[in-house]
């Protein structure tokens, strides 16, 4: 009997771990010791995506604290996130959210200073 729970708690744990150098499900099956379609399968039906979606998850999500939470340039984040070129990133950064990566960080930079206060927005100067 398989315990999916702990296979995907040990696959965030490893995606975690590894996701700047690999996203396939083949390299985190291998280590967690099963097949690879078997692990999209549980991922798909527990996560409601498959391996490669959950490491881009977790790329998006370091990407965003990177371009807003450090002053670093495009290519120094391009290459902190192991992508080759910067055009390259800013690919991934567009298809994933929308926007280019400058226009995240414009945007995150404009609304650093607004909250949310009762429902209401509110610009804290």
């Amino acid at each position: 009997m398989i315990n999916e729970e702990k296979i995907l708690k040990d696959l965030d744990r490893l995606i975690q771990r590894h996701f700047l150098e690999e996203r396939s499900a083949a390299f985190y099956a291998k280590l967690l010791n099963i097949p690879a379609g078997l692990l999209n399968n549980i991922t798909e039906e527990n996560l409601g995506k498959r391996v490669p979606g959950l490491a881009r998850q977790y790329l998006l999500k370091e990407a965003k604290i990177l371009l807003s939470c450090t002053e670093n340039n495009m290519r120094q984040i391009t290459f902190q996130l192991n992508f080759a070129y910067p055009a390259c990133f800013t690919h991934f950064f567009r298809r994933e959210t929308g926007l280019t990566p400058t226009m995240f960080r414009k945007l995150h930079a404009k609304l650093d200073g607004v909250t949310l206060d009762g429902g209401n927005l509110k610009v804290n100067l």
